[in-house]
Formats: structure tokens, sequence, C-alpha cells
């Protein structure tokens, strides 16, 4: 089983940042079919000077192709869990760490999205965006969590990776995407597509 992980929004607490944080992930058996799609879009309806662009972004993309691109993961083998931090902004929440709520944000996902096989392996590919340092304390976060709840027999291994080469992580860009816009913007109509393929969903305030 593989678990792609991206978010949308900022951890900044200043006016000028988002009132939502979203992370949010896809688990898949199939992500040949899920980076199809995505290899699809680009070579077939991406405008010929947007395909100079490394990957395809979710802000990027014009909304008659974000609503194909949806629909076609709508109908994919995914299942998608995701986790919106509605910010309180003051003075006291502007100097928490965005690394430390990082981490617990994806804590908090993965140990509910997780299922729980006797042996077997587990793929997390997330966004390649922390330093070496970061990155290790952050894999030892969620392996501490996710041993908790897994028996000794189950593969945990994480891989941090630049999303312009690992479609999968542009495709959650889009279901982090849609679900940013259903909260920041109550604007619905790009969940609404992918709505039937959510099995976890919470809202937390900090």
């Amino acid at each position: 089983m593989k678990i792609f992980l991206d978010e949308s929004g900022d951890l900044g607490y200043s006016e000028n940042g988002s009132n939502y944080f979203i992370i949010a992930t896809i688990k898949t058996h199939d992500e040949r079919r899920v980076g199809k799609i995505i290899k699809n879009a680009r070579s077939h309806h991406l405008k010929k000077s947007l395909k100079q662009l490394p990957e395809m972004k979710f802000n990027k993309t014009e909304r008659r192709l974000k609503i194909r691109i949806l629909e076609k993961l709508a109908n994919s083998d995914i299942e998608i869990g995701y986790i919106a931090l509605k910010k309180k902004k003051s003075i006291s929440t502007q100097y928490f760490s965005h690394v430390k709520t990082y981490m617990m944000l994806s804590g908090i996902l993965i140990n509910e999205i997780i299922e729980r096989p006797k042996t077997g392996k587990i793929e997390f590919i997330i966004d390649k965006s922390f330093s070496k340092k970061v990155q290790k304390e952050y894999d030892d976060h969620l392996r501490e969590v996710m041993e908790t709840v897994l028996p000794k027999g189950v593969i945990i291994n994480f891989h941090h990776v630049r999303s312009e080469t690992e479609l999968c992580i542009q495709a959650v860009d889009f279901i982090a995407g849609s679900i940013f816009n259903k909260y920041e913007h109550c604007n619905e109509s790009y969940y609404e597509i992918i709505e039937s393929k959510v099995s976890y969903q919470t809202i937390i305030s900090r």
C-alpha cells in the first residue's frame, strides 16, 4: 500500500496568511493509474504554453481541466483522507513552530487513515520540502505514531521526493487544492467531485 501526502495553504499566522491549512493524502494500490491521469492531462489537455512548467499544480490549472482531473481521480482506486487546521490568529499563535505543527497534523491524519495489516509494507511518499535533518525528525515522529498501532511485522518506509518527479504527488495537490477551496473560499464545486472518495476528515483549531 502506498500513501501520498501533500498540503495546501500556509502555516503562517500573520494577517496575510491563509485562514486554513490542509494536509491531504491519497491511499492507493494502483499508483500507475493515478499517475497516468496527471500524465494524460499534461500531454493531451494542457495548453502548449503551460507544458514548459515542471509540474501540474491545482492553482495554475484552468477550471475545465481541474474538473476533468478530479473526475478521473474520483473514478480511480483511491481513498482520500485530510485534516484541516483552522488557524486562530493571535499574538500567542504567531510563534508556533511550523515544522512541529506540520508533524502534529500529519501524525493525527496518518494514525486515522492507515490500515492495520498483520504483515506487509506501507510506503509514504511526501513532497520534499524539508532539510534532511527535519525529514528525519518528521519520519521518526510518524514512525513512532504508527508503531503504537501496527504489528511489528509491518515494514514502514518514507520517501521524500520532488513533486515534479512524482505524478501521484501532483494528484494529491489537486485533492488538497479542492479541499482548501472548500474551507478557505467557501467553494465546494471541486470538493463535491471527489467527496465520495473521502474516507476520513477532521478539522482542528489552533
